[in-house]
């Protein structure tokens, strides 16, 4: 004959046998949650950052722009632009007169040494 309290212990081990497979259930089902919400995060980051990177750039091409204009009527004249391959901004300084490169900044083995695994002795020796 049951009486109350094996019942209640019969109960409580039904109980505990189910709790665990519902935990995991749970803790799967919260895992693929969390991951579509990353996911979510992941590809709003990813939009703001090249919403950022597209007005950066458009800020750095107007100021080139203005810094070209000033640069025109010196002497010897200054020629600002950006790299399209690494995004450096190169300066250009040339005679007016003969159209000469003077000097170009950063020197062009810098910008390719940029691109490459060129070791730093070799890039050196390369300036130099």
């Amino acid at each position: 004959m049951k009486t109350t309290n094996d019942v209640t212990s019969t109960q409580v081990i039904a109980r505990t046998a189910i709790q665990p497979a519902v935990t995991a259930e749970q803790r799967a089902e919260s895992k693929r949650v969390a991951a579509i919400n990353d996911g979510q995060q992941d590809a709003a980051q990813k939009a703001a950052a090249t919403k950022q990177e597209s007005a950066n750039n458009e800020a750095l091409r107007k100021a080139l722009q203005e810094l070209n204009e000033r640069g025109s009527g010196t002497s010897p004249a200054l020629r600002f632009e950006q790299d399209d391959e690494t995004g450096v901004v190169i300066i250009t300084v040339t005679n007016r007169e003969t159209g000469e490169v003077i000097r170009r900044l950063p020197p062009e083995a810098v910008i390719d040494a940029a691109g490459t695994e060129q070791s730093l002795p070799s890039l050196v020796n390369a300036i130099a």
